[in-house]
């Protein structure tokens, strides 16, 4: 009996898994993708952050500017998709016979994958800024 249920659900747990894996790899290259905007926008403003650790900012300082700034662009793009989310799964409970109402519980863990995502991905153009040589960054320009 086990065999037949397993062979049952053979298509259901490979389909599963291939949405996992295409899950992951979402977040993977959407983590790649901010790590490459928050670089260039690093590597554009190096003057200012030399300018801002010469006149005083600490180190940490720097990190905190440089993360806060990636959260505010991260949550620019996650709060219109889960309001976006909410809709679409209104509109396909109307049309689709099955499918269930809102989990907020679900969207809301995704938001917040998404959320440790983009810091992560941050982190290491906030730790690069605040490296910065002060002396270097403001005879480049």
């Amino acid at each position: 009996m086990e065999e037949v249920v397993s062979e049952a659900l053979r298509r259901r747990r490979l389909m599963s898994e291939l949405l996992g894996i295409f899950a992951l790899l979402a977040l993977v290259l959407a983590a790649i993708g901010l790590n490459g905007v928050i670089s260039y926008s690093v590597a554009q403003r190096t003057h200012e952050i030399g300018l801002r650790m010469a006149l005083g900012a600490s180190r940490a300082r720097v990190v905190r500017l440089i993360l806060g700034e990636s959260v505010c662009l991260s949550l620019l793009g996650t709060v219109p998709g889960v309001l976006a989310t909410f809709g679409a799964i209104h509109v396909l409970a109307n049309v689709f016979f099955g499918i269930a109402g809102v989990h907020i519980v679900e969207i809301m863990s995704v938001a917040a994958v998404l959320a440790v995502a983009a810091v992560l991905a941050a982190g290491v153009p906030a730790v690069r800024a605040s490296r910065l040589d002060p002396a270097v960054a403001l005879r480049e320009q």
